[in-house]
């Protein structure tokens, strides 16, 4: 989770760094599970730690929106949404990313591309 938090407090646009700590998450705690012979126990085991990381990646994702937004970056009313919203549902779609696309580089280019769609929505021009 440090990876995640050091990628959201980096400077830059918002969605870069959101991007990079979905990644980090992804590669860093999630992937070292699936990847290893009893990943499905593992997770089994871990259920807690993994629900409470991704609960933390939630509230570090949503302070990340709701800083661009206070600062004019971007205009979450435009889909009346607020930044937990947003940032839950930028969670969940990495999961679904995840699971139809499957790790690496379709994984990467998935999130980037949801990226790129939550930035045409949402930054200010």
């Amino acid at each position: 989770m440090a990876e995640v938090a050091a990628a959201l407090a980096e400077p830059g646009p918002v969605f870069t760094r959101i991007e990079t700590a979905l990644l980090a998450f992804q590669q860093g705690l999630i992937a070292e599970i699936s990847s290893s012979a009893h990943g499905q126990e593992l997770f089994d085991a871990t259920a807690d730690i993994t629900l409470n990381a991704r609960a933390t990646l939630v509230a570090s994702t949503a302070h990340a929106l709701h800083q661009a937004e206070a600062a004019g970056d971007i205009a979450l009313r435009r889909v009346d949404a607020t930044a937990a919203q947003v940032a839950g549902l930028l969670v969940a779609t990495m999961g679904g990313i995840k699971h139809t696309q499957g790790g690496g580089e379709a994984l990467r280019q998935g999130i980037a591309l949801h990226m790129r769609l939550l930035g045409a929505a949402l930054l200010r021009m």
